[in-house]
Order: structure tokens, then C-alpha cells, then sequence
């Protein structure tokens, strides 16, 4: 065994040790009539999925299948080129128009990823004189796109608002590299946390950077489509517009069922990124196609049928689980994503004994989370019946009983 082997073979062990070892499953071919549904197929039996960030159901929409193969006919499905050698189609042009009127901002840059779109603003707009200050529970992409930017970066404890700005004032005290007037400091969060489902305080956070003369970064993964009007995310709910919230950062693949990323802000930070962001000046532009589905997508998750009843679900699924005696881990939050903590020894077994009921619940595990925080991660949808929620809370009920 070479170097390289045995470095791979002695961390694959240290994580099956700890039971941390990760496979992902291959999901199985659905039945016609399940393809709209909620639905998966792991080793050959069916489950409802509670797992699925298509918190409105849009992935199968026939509107937006509809609107990717008519793409895909006229125009091919890949775009051939980076943004900049001649792939920037009108298809990208109408979308970053669209996507910046929704949330409220002068202009777009898109990317093909959320990662690569944290990777590509932040880790290009920081440098080694700035100073970051990061939510803990922010998601791994910022934390590496803090990392990549050189700056001095501390995260502060959890929506800590009083600890965010002690963090600002420290990091500033600390950083021994030459400052200069264009020094800056950031406030980077998400709006809703992807493993816990709750919101950062945005208001107090915008105020905290305006005392502190920081920049805030606000990620708005789990909020675009679900909160705020017309589905515009957690900033426009909370009125917080260019000035207080210069950064927005959305991605695709969650409520809007698509795939990609975007960065949302003012006309010279598209500018700044078209012209410094690694990640977009030197990876293929999105396909064609998907981004005339997502601008069907965007579309759609502006009518707000689709967010009623995903929010009639977020109540059924929380009065239930009150009813049946299942404490969640953020009672108060409206999100979609509705955690329930489990010990750490069990996690797995209760999302075992979920899928063979028939519900896929996916057990959440370090270093996703942190040792001891381990969870149940279900994640609600405009699609499940409430049949179908009704019967994962009766599955719950059953296997976490006191024996």
C-alpha cells in the first residue's frame, strides 16, 4: 500500500469507527404514477420521501418539464462555453432579469452550483485584510469560501447577534495584517439553516452591521420560494434592501427544483465577479435548458397557492407530532425543514426502521452536524397528502414509544 492508499485507508477506518461512514444509495426507477409524488425507491421498495428539498414540488412540474424539453429541442442542451467565450445565452440573460426583479436587486451572476457560488463571491470579494465573521451554523460552503478568501474569519455562536459583533470588534482587534481604507468586514449567514430548520434574526443582524460598518452576506438556499412575498426569501420579508443587505446568494435546487446558483446585488458587484470570480469566468455556463425550466420555476414559485399548502403541511406535520408526543427541535419555526434530535446510538436504527414502514427519513450525523446534535431531518412539500403525513407521524409515534 503506497502513501496515498494508506492515508484514504486510515481515514475511511476512523470514520467507519465512529460510525460516520457515508454511502450514498442509488434510487430506484418509479411506477408512472409516482413520478409527481414524493416518492423514491431504495433497494427496491418504495418509500414516501421526507427527505427532498423540492419544497414546492416544482422538480416534476409539467410546466417546468414542458419548458426544459421544448429548450432542449430548439437549442441543445448544453451551452458549449463559459459565460465569457460565448455560452451566455438570452435563456441566462431573461433569467438573471427575472431572478433580480424577484428579490429586489440591480443584477444577477449565475453559477452552476450554491458551493460554487460561495466559493466564487465571497472567496473572491474577501482578501487578507478583511476580517469575517460567520454564523455557526452556516453551511460548509461558506465556511470554505471564508477559508479560501485568506481573510481572518471567526464563527460567532449560533443567530448570537450581541457574540456576532463582539466577533466583528475582535477579529479587528486581532488582525495584525497591514489594514488599509479598503479593509472590510463581513457578516456572512444563511436566512434558513439547512439542518435546523430555523431563521436568522435579519433585522438585528442588518443593524449590527450598520454599527459595524460590515458588509452582510445573507445565503437564501432554504427561504427563496417559501418566505417573504411572492416567495422572495427572508430579506424581503424583513424590508432589507441594497444598502443593509448588499449580497444575496440563492440556489436552484431547493424550492425551485432545478439545479444552479446565483449571486444577486448591485450592477458593479456582477461587474467585480464577471471579472475576478475564478469559479464563473472559468467553468461552462449553465445549460440552456435548465435555465429556461428554472425561469419557468421561478414563475410558478411566485403564486402562492403552492407555499399555502406547503404551509398547511408545516402545521399538520408540527400539530401532529404535538399530538403523538414527538418534541422537534425548533417548535416555533414555519419552515419546511422540521428536525426531531435523536440520540446518537439510535439515529440510524430509527431511520432504518422509518424506511422499512415505508418513509424515507434521512438520519443526520456528524460531521454534518455536530457530535451529540444528531437528528431526524424531515423535510415537508407542498406534494405530501396528508395521508401520507399522518402516516409518518403514526410511524413516528410507534417506534420512538418509550419500550
Amino acid at each position: 500500500m503506497n502513501a496515498l492508499q494508506q492515508r484514504m485507508a486510515d481515514a475511511l477506518a476512523q470514520r467507519i469507527a465512529a460510525e460516520q461512514l457515508r454511502t450514498p444509495f442509488c434510487a430506484g426507477e418509479l411506477a408512472p404514477e409516482q413520478q409527481h409524488a414524493q416518492a423514491t425507491v431504495i433497494e427496491g421498495k418504495p418509500c414516501v420521501s421526507f427527505a427532498s428539498n423540492d419544497y414546492l414540488g416544482l422538480r416534476g412540474a409539467n410546466e417546468v418539464r414542458s419548458a426544459f424539453a421544448d429548450a432542449a429541442q430548439r437549442y441543445g442542451l448544453g451551452s458549449g462555453a463559459s459565460h465569457l467565450l460565448g455560452g451566455h445565452h438570452y435563456q441566462h440573460e431573461a433569467l438573471q432579469a427575472e431572478l433580480a426583479e424577484w428579490v429586489g436587486r440591480d443584477a444577477v451572476a449565475l453559477f452552476g452550483s450554491g458551493f460554487q457560488a460561495a466559493l466564487g463571491s465571497l472567496g473572491a470579494l474577501a482578501n487578507a485584510q478583511d476580517c469575517i465573521a460567520l454564523d455557526k451554523l452556516s453551511h460548509a460552503c461558506l465556511l470554505d469560501a471564508a477559508k479560501q478568501s485568506g481573510a481572518l474569519f471567526q464563527r460567532f455562536v449560533h443567530n448570537d447577534t450581541a457574540h456576532a459583533e463582539q466577533v466583528l470588534a475582535t477579529l479587528r482587534h486581532r488582525n495584525s495584517r497591514p489594514a488599509s481604507s479598503e479593509s472590510l468586514s463581513w457578516l456572512v449567514t444563511e436566512s434558513v439553516f439547512s439542518m435546523d430548520g430555523d431563521h436568522a434574526p435579519l433585522r438585528e443582524l442588518a443593524e449590527v452591521a450598520r454599527r459595524t460598518d460590515a458588509q452582510l452576506f445573507l445565503d437564501e438556499a432554504h427561504a427563496l420560494g417559501v418566505h417573504g412575498p411572492r416567495g422572495a426569501g427572508l430579506a424581503a420579508e424583513a424590508q432589507l434592501d441594497a444598502k443593509s443587505c448588499p449580497i444575496l446568494m440563492l440556489t436552484f435546487g431547493k424550492a425551485l427544483g432545478s439545479a444552479g446558483a446565483a449571486i444577486c446585488g448591485s450592477k458593479d458587484l456582477i461587474a467585480y465577479l464577471h471579472n475576478f470570480s475564478r469559479p464563473w469566468i472559468y467553468t461552462t455556463a449553465m445549460p440552456v435548458a435548465l435555465a429556461a425550466a428554472t425561469r419557468t420555476a421561478v414563475s410558478l414559485a411566485q403564486q402562492a397557492h403552492r407555499r399555502e399548502r406547503l404551509q398547511e403541511n408545516i402545521r399538520q406535520f408540527k400539530d401532529g407530532a404535538r399530538a403523538v408526543g414527538i418534541a422537534l427541535l425548533h417548535p416555533g419555526s414555519d419552515s419546511p425543514i422540521q428536525p426531531i434530535r435523536i440520540e446518537k446510538d439510535s439515529v440510524l436504527k430509527v431511520s432504518l426502521a422509518l424506511r422499512a414502514a415505508g418513509f424515507y427519513v434521512p438520519g443526520i450525523r456528524p460531521p454534518t452536524v455536530a457530535p451529540g446534535a444528531e437528528r431526524l431531518r424531515v423535510s415537508l412539500s407542498a406534494l405530501h397528502t396528508p395521508a401520507q403525513i399522518d402516516g409518518l407521524l403514526g410511524a413516528l409515534g410507534a417506534i420512538l414509544a418509550p419500550s
